[in-house]
């Protein structure tokens, strides 16, 4: 079996139908569709959440398809995923006052994905239950494009102290100054020289006539110490902050409640965090070609000893963080440490939704590279490039899901190249390549309704290759790759299926036959070793590697190549019999990480 996508708010909808069909629900195992929601559109990403009332018996499906307007071609995405009423976070209450077990709602959710931006889609979604409560929608939504400033209305000029050269009018001698008597539609044009920061930015602008801050040559915005915000946009919508370096300070832009935010081609740089906001209020962030550098000095060992936090954090809806250069950070990317989801389970507009991170160049973490923790539905994690670090993605916990990693590359994890804690529910994990020092999958057994697929997982240490399990029956574990880290008898696989930390025999697996015996998992999965790469080692535990050091695509005549299944709308284009397993098809570009 396969499970797939999401969630949220409504966007740039040109059309909207509903048909509904079947008998009348008349018992719980029947389906009463509800609250329909179609998030906010992201560059590449569409995301749909369809509430429900019934279907007690979680058999409700929910098929989609989708064509470009004006194509004849339609074409299948991965159903919605039934999100039915899962407990979260049940062992592990933590995180302050406003977290703790939480029962997510009753729903299906997904994405499609990989998708051209600013270009409208024709989407079918079909609702269909052996009980009834069959229906239909039909929509066109367009997706997001590539934030655009238009021509400012004047341009304010800043220069720094101590210019004594002829500068243009109206001219300021700081930034604070100009920020002061920004209005809608200017540019403050942060000339060439060092600026004092710890601004604020006092008004928002609109989409037509947005405020933008623009760095001009090599114009540095610097706060002494680590100790507050070197630029506050808390509040503020329809930003742009472009070509600037913003160097010092416990933040290097502050946030809070902003909306329409676009942060670009920047370097941040002696900060505790580079990007951050922790209000569900926000939405619609673009942050794209930065390159942001924290303060610790290495990622080795764990132990937080210079305090830097993390490179960016974003919560609420629509945001997408994509082609940065992120390191030296305990964490590098995450979802905000938010809890439980803003107005509970009713508060389904409030909810964080629809989050893009991708193509992202992301080393040298003291935990975890790239961490979702706190997000509900329709959080896309793609074709980004993971290197040194305790933890390379984390899900603890995710609030019903989907949760999609696709395509992404991880080697030198010390820890746990996959982390589900805290009784994370709708993880679908494809695609995806990691090479560790030691074990190749470590987590507690404390998730749910996952999917796993095509990926290849190995792990260079001389115990278990897989330690983890599941409880959920709807989780499923197939066409993957597996390295043999061990032959001793029962020291395989131990994956247990009681959300217990168990060492009974019973839970242990001696080959890939035991394992789909034991537990009905991996019946097409294979064994895979480092010689079907064409130029990749295992890496030593704690060592620091060079980002793309390693030639992780894969050899002509390797085990994994025709080795996976075709995933609709996940699987890229393929050559061969059938999709190769991993983040790389052979013979197709390697995606481009970092800014560009």
């Amino acid at each position: 079996m396969t499970f797939p996508p999401g969630t949220a708010l409504i966007p740039i909808v040109l059309a909207v139908g509903i048909m509904v069909t079947g008998s009348p629900c008349t018992a719980s195992d029947s389906t009463k569709p509800g609250a329909f929601r179609i998030d906010p559109p992201t560059l590449h990403s569409l995301g749909f959440r369809w509430y429900i009332e019934g279907d007690d018996n979680g058999n409700a499906r929910c098929r989609v398809d989708y064509r470009q307007l004006g194509s004849d071609i339609w074409r299948p995405a991965q159903p919605l995923l039934r999100v039915n009423r899962e407990t979260v976070d049940r062992d592990f209450p933590h995180y302050g006052t406003n977290s703790g077990t939480y029962t997510v709602g009753n729903l299906l959710a997904g994405s499609i994905l990989f998708l051209t931006p600013d270009t409208a889609y024709e989407i079918r979604l079909q609702l269909s239950d052996p009980e009834g409560g069959d229906a239909r929608r039909d929509m066109t939504v367009r997706t997001r494009g590539v934030p655009v400033a238009p021509e400012p209305l004047r341009t304010l000029h800043v220069y720094p102290p101590g210019f004594d050269g002829d500068g243009r009018l109206p001219a300021y001698g700081s930034l604070e100054a100009a920020l002061a008597e920004a209005q809608p539609g200017d540019r403050i044009l942060v000339h060439e020289g060092r600026h004092l920061g710890g601004v604020t930015l006092h008004v928002s602008a609109t989409a037509a006539a947005p405020i933008v801050i623009r760095g001009a040559g090599d114009a540095v915005i610097e706060l002494a110490g680590l100790d507050g915000f070197n630029l506050d946009l808390s509040g503020s919508e329809h930003v742009f902050v472009e070509d600037l370096a913003l160097v010092g300070g416990r933040m290097g832009v502050m946030a809070r409640r902003a909306s329409h935010l676009t942060v670009r081609r920047c370097r941040i740089s002696g900060v505790r965090y580079g990007i951050f906001n922790d209000r569900e209020e926000s939405s619609h962030w673009y942050i794209a070609d930065n390159v942001i550098t924290g303060i610790d000095s290495t990622w080795r060992p764990r132990q937080q000893e210079e305090a830097a936090e993390t490179g960016v954090v974003v919560y609420g809806r629509g945001h997408v963080v994509e082609h940065n250069r992120i390191s030296r950070f305990w964490d590098c990317l995450t979802i905000a440490d938010f809890g439980r989801p803003a107005g509970g389970v009713e508060g389904i507009d409030r909810h964080c939704v629809a989050v893009d991170f991708n193509n992202n160049d992301l080393y040298n973490a003291r935990d975890d590279l790239i961490e979702t923790d706190f997000g509900s539905h329709n959080i896309r994690v793609f074709d980004n490039r993971l290197y040194n670090a305790h933890t390379g993605v984390s899900a603890q916990p995710l609030y019903g899901g989907p949760l999609y990693f696709v395509g992404n590359v991880m080697y030198a994890i010390v820890g746990s190249a996959y982390k589900f804690h805290n009784w994370p529910a709708g993880v679908y994990v494809a695609h995806n390549t990691s090479i560790t020092g030691d074990i190749a999958f470590m987590s507690a057994p404390l998730w749910q309704n996952a999917t796993l697929r095509n990926n290849l997982i190995l792990g260079g240490g001389s115990g278990y290759t897989m330690e983890s399990g599941s409880p959920d029956p709807r989780t499923s574990l197939d066409y993957n790759g597996w390295s043999r880290n061990s032959f001793e008898a029962g020291s395989f696989i131990k994956f247990t299926d009681d959300g217990t930390l168990t060492g009974d025999l019973r839970y242990r697996f001696d080959s890939l036959a035991d394992f789909f015996a034991g537990t009905g998992n991996g019946e097409h999965s294979i064994i895979v070793d480092m010689d079907d790469f064409d130029d990749a080692r295992f890496p030593s535990p704690g060592a620091t590697y060079s980002p793309g050091g390693q030639r992780m695509t894969l050899r002509a005549g390797a085990a994994p190549v025709d080795a996976g299944v075709e995933l609709a709308n996940i699987t890229r284009e393929f050559t061969g019999t059938a999709p190769d397993m991993g983040a790389y098809e052979r013979g197709q570009p390697v995606p481009h990480y970092g800014p560009r």
